[in-house]
């Protein structure tokens, strides 16, 4: 996950600040609500605040974020570990305890600035994913490329593009492989026998999504935002507040994607998830980017 001292949020800092692993979740002050156009937290913003009694967990908190898009939403920290744990976000600091800030929801950005980014990337990488397709046929025969139906913003659906890694009949397969993955996990596979010997490679690397860099090109997707699911991921979504994850557009990478991935419930996806699409700016994205290389180089 994104290094603490990166994700910097506006701090309220009081005289003796106490650390996370010393709060008791059942002993963390309830959650609150800031007025909407809340930028910075001053004292003013803190003294205004209002209490959101109905909110005893992580669940209820997201509920309401999911629901009440107007205002600003300060919850106790501990109550996301996923979060906050070693290498985490920072914490927002004030009333003797350590709080996560989600923010009032803002207009969707135009996406320009990731379009103009992934148009150079596109043709740096043109060459080396077309010998890779290439590769594809030369080794297993066509297609090349593998194209999936994924929900998208607001669920609205699109055609993901990715280089082959598997063999054909591979999604016939899928259902002969569902017990391997643990419950409340979305469908991946370590070391997935459908998969042939470059696509392997390819997927350690992630450079399986390059095709995606395109579609980031042509608008329906963004470098960094939540991972979009096939179809048959839907039943995961079983709480109402778990489709907020869907209000920006689909990224090539994410904060999933460099905290911990495969390890990580839905549940826990759709909390990393929520907390980018509170909190996105163009430093965060950079930095996230900067992770997911590391990531891919390390494989």
């Amino acid at each position: 996950m994104t290094g603490a001292g990166d994700l910097n949020l506006p701090t309220f800092q009081p005289s003796n600040p106490r650390s996370l692993g010393a709060v008791d979740p059942t002993e963390a002050p309830g959650v609150l609500v800031l007025p909407a156009g809340t930028v910075r937290l001053t004292g003013a913003a803190w003294a205004a605040a209002v209490p959101a009694r109905e909110c005893r967990d992580a669940a209820s908190v997201l509920a309401l974020v999911a629901q009440r898009r107007d205002v600003t939403v300060l919850a106790p920290a501990v109550w996301f570990p996923v979060l906050t744990g070693p290498g985490g976000v920072r914490p927002v600091w004030g009333a003797g305890a350590a709080w996560l800030c989600f923010p009032a929801a803002r207009p969707a950005e135009s996406g320009w600035c990731s379009r103009l980014l992934a148009a150079g990337l596109w043709l740096a990488v043109l060459p080396w994913v077309l010998l890779a397709a290439g590769v594809i046929r030369w080794q297993d025969g066509a297609p090349a490329f593998f194209v999936q139906t994924r929900a998208g913003r607001d669920g609205r659906r699109f055609r993901l593009w990715k280089l082959r890694t598997m063999q054909p009949a591979a999604e016939e397969q899928r259902a002969a492989l569902a017990h391997t993955v643990p419950t409340g996990r979305p469908f991946k596979v370590a070391n997935d026998p459908r998969a042939t010997r470059l696509g392997r490679w390819l997927r350690e690397h992630g450079l399986d999504e390059l095709p995606q860099l395109w579609q980031v090109v042509q608008g329906t997707m963004r470098l960094v935002g939540p991972r979009p699911l096939p179809a048959y991921e839907e039943p995961h979504y079983a709480a109402p507040w778990h489709g907020a994850r869907l209000d920006g557009w689909p990224g090539l990478t994410g904060l999933w994607q460099v905290s911990g991935r495969n390890a990580r419930t839905f549940e826990e996806m759709c909390q990393l998830d929520i907390w980018y699409l509170r909190n996105r700016s163009l430093g965060l994205d950079l930095r996230i980017l900067l992770r997911t290389l590391r990531v891919v180089w390390r494989g």
